[in-house]
């Protein structure tokens, strides 16, 4: 999130629709329409984000740059989108149009099978090399970031300088490498298991998943069992309760469950230790008649901000701005904003983009979503690593009820990525199915031999 990052990253966003228009037009008709289906939302909202833009419904008051107060604007259309701060409405709008286009393309362009698993594989490494270091660092008592950095939050970890942050990548990263391991110990078509990457893929995410409670970040802890007993219980009713195989595998998901628990008991003491006090500390605060925690205040003020504008909203990354005008409570988040009294996310991006588009913003972005679920058939989506994939969006989305991960750039992106290529995935099946005409363990087969 560090801005000569994000403008590293934008450069590289800008060959993304050059790529689009090649991809376009190589694609086939299905593809296509499939394709328009999610971008048509998108254009909707860049087109409602634009008008908001002409149309500010305040003058930000700023000081050496930075924000100060706001003083509303009479001259502006009502019944039209309106933003606070265009400059910052139009900026953050384009970048996070740019990454994810950059992983729509994946979907357009057709990526064969062994690029969409290098593609998944680099995401998976990536992640568990941030992990490893990461960890190192934590366990060592580590107060700036990779050793070299100062944080502005004392809660970072590797390279993140928020650790839920690092929860939402590493769940996503954790997802990577659990489709891929469950999809080669599935569908190694006559080739033993223990001859394919199967288990390297499998320790990869228990380790990414390991880091969550060694971060010290309960959210994301939280988010990460969830989606251990899901992919668990997946692998254990797909080979059905009386199988065999099924109750191996159920024998040894349980224990490796069991071994994070007791590897963060003893490894992660600290962390854990910190997550204990922590939560002890909020429900003390509530018994005495505090707030405990401030996500539930700045959830019901969030709400009043969305009950002023519930149409189009304040306008895309605004919230940081209007929040001010309903807030009434100078609280203060625990230990991570010690010194703010004032709040940049509402911790709750879905209740933070009704606030900021409105119901009409909301509805554009759940169009775009049901697009992506119809490039496929739902019973392509429930195979690997397409079912692992979305099990980790799942719960990326449920930490996204409780934080804001979304502010991300590097969660942005990846999501966007992953998706994408888990539609690409769940599309090729379903494709090669219906031209073929076999059963679906015949295009299986015919699918993982390429």
């Amino acid at each position: 999130m560090e801005p000569r990052t994000r403008a590293i990253a934008a450069w590289w966003c800008l060959g993304a629709p050059v790529i689009t228009w090649f991809a376009w037009r190589r694609a086939e008709a299905d593809l296509r329409a499939k394709f328009l289906r999610i971008v048509l939302p998108l254009l909707a909202l860049s087109i409602v984000v634009l008008i908001s833009v002409c149309n500010p419904s305040t003058r930000v008051l700023s000081a050496a740059g930075q924000p100060v107060g706001l003083a509303a604007r009479n001259d502006y259309l009502r019944f039209l989108p309106s933003t606070v701060w265009p400059a910052d409405t139009i900026g953050d709008f384009v970048f996070k149009a740019g990454l994810i286009l950059v992983g729509l393309n994946i979907l357009l362009a057709k990526p064969r099978r062994r690029h969409q698993r290098l593609l998944l594989a680099g995401i998976a490494a990536n992640t568990a090399v941030l992990a490893f270091v990461g960890s190192l660092y934590n366990l060592a008592g580590a107060t700036k970031i990779l050793g070299i950095v100062s944080s502005p939050n004392q809660h970072f970890f590797a390279s993140f300088v928020y650790y839920n942050h690092w929860g939402g990548f590493a769940v996503l990263g954790a997802a990577a490498a659990a489709g891929l391991g469950i999809d080669y110990y599935r569908h190694s078509c006559g080739v033993p298991w223990r001859d394919t990457p199967a288990l390297i893929y499998a320790v990869a995410a228990l380790f990414i998943l390991l880091s969550l409670p060694i971060s010290g970040a309960r959210a994301s802890s939280a988010v990460g069992a969830v989606f251990v007993v899901v992919v668990a219980l997946r692998l254990y009713v797909s080979k059905g309760p009386g199988n065999r195989r099924g109750l191996i595998t159920a024998i040894a998901m349980a224990a490796s469950i069991a071994l994070i628990a007791t590897m963060t008991f003893f490894i992660a003491g600290k962390s854990a230790d910190f997550m204990a006090r922590k939560t002890a500390a909020e429900f003390a605060d509530l018994q005495t008649g505090g707030i405990g925690d401030a996500r539930i205040p700045i959830y019901k003020e969030t709400w009043k901000l969305f009950l002023q504008k519930p149409v189009f909203g304040w306008g895309w990354h605004s919230y940081r701005y209007a929040f001010r005008r309903v807030q009434t409570l100078e609280f203060k988040m625990q230990t991570e904003q010690k010194e703010m009294s004032f709040f940049v996310d509402a911790h709750n991006d879905w209740l933070q983009l009704l606030a900021e588009m409105g119901l009409v913003g909301a509805l554009l972005v759940l169009a775009s979503v049901a697009g992506v679920t119809r490039v496929a058939a739902c019973r392509w989506w429930r195979m690997s690593p397409s079912f692992e994939i979305l099990t980790g969006l799942g719960c990326l989305g449920m930490l996204a009820s409780v934080d804001f991960p979304f502010a991300c750039p590097a969660i942005f992106v990846a999501a966007s990525t992953l998706v994408s290529t888990a539609g690409s995935i769940a599309s090729r099946r379903e494709r090669q199915a219906y031209r073929s005409g076999s059963s679906e363990a015949g295009s299986l087969a015919a699918f993982t031999s390429q």
